[in-house]
């Protein structure tokens, strides 16, 4: 999974590497058709994201801490070592922000990634990621439902009434309700912190 953030831009840009090499169209909820208005690009944008708390680099060059830049980015973890528990922790989810391309490196243009639980340190990196980290901010809230097309970059949004679709690492499926407690879903989406989810997950 997190290889799949990194697919080369050469020769062409990041967002048009699916439209022009893709074997198969990127999945996209059937309810999530207002991508389609993208036409250029419909094979690269997506109504889904990944969990970078659990897919994202655990070193000097995380994100959060370094803006890291074009630098090597990989999982410290593997299916078969997550400490909470595959059961436990979140892999992916929905978003429906409105730069959300499945092949945009998490690294190059943060926001545009279809990743979320990152809020990005503005002073951090080769000049860091000043302008767009108050967008981030909300990055490891718990989902909301939203619009398509939001500015909500690095939170996890769903246009569903009922909850937010999400993946787990073990392979189950998982509607998590949008009244779920911040604590509980730090702890869903964070594979190391040792701790107990709360009774409302």
């Amino acid at each position: 999974m997190a290889r799949l953030l990194q697919v080369a831009a050469s020769p062409t840009a990041p967002c048009a590497y699916l439209d022009d090499y893709g074997k198969a169209k990127t999945y996209r909820w059937p309810s999530m058709s207002w991508h389609d208005q993208y036409a250029s690009h419909d094979g690269s944008y997506t109504d889904s994201g990944a969990n970078d708390r659990l897919l994202g680099t655990q070193s000097i060059y995380n994100l959060e801490s370094s803006g890291g830049w074009y630098a090597l980015y990989s999982s410290c973890y593997h299916i078969g070592n997550v400490p909470d528990g595959t059961s436990k922790t979140v892999l992916v989810g929905e978003k429906t922000s409105g730069a959300n391309l499945w092949p945009q490196p998490c690294f190059s243009i943060p926001i545009s990634a279809a990743q979320f639980g990152v809020v990005l340190n503005g002073n951090s990196g080769s000049g860091g990621y000043s302008y767009w980290t108050p967008f981030t901010a909300d990055g490891r809230d718990p989902p909301i439902r939203a619009l398509p097309g939001n500015w909500r970059f690095m939170r996890p949004t769903s246009v569903h009434p009922g909850g937010l679709v999400t993946g787990l690492a073990d392979g189950s499926v998982r509607t998590v309700s949008y009244s779920l407690s911040w604590p509980t879903w730090l702890d869903a989406i964070t594979p190391d912190d040792g701790h107990v989810l709360g009774s409302d997950w």
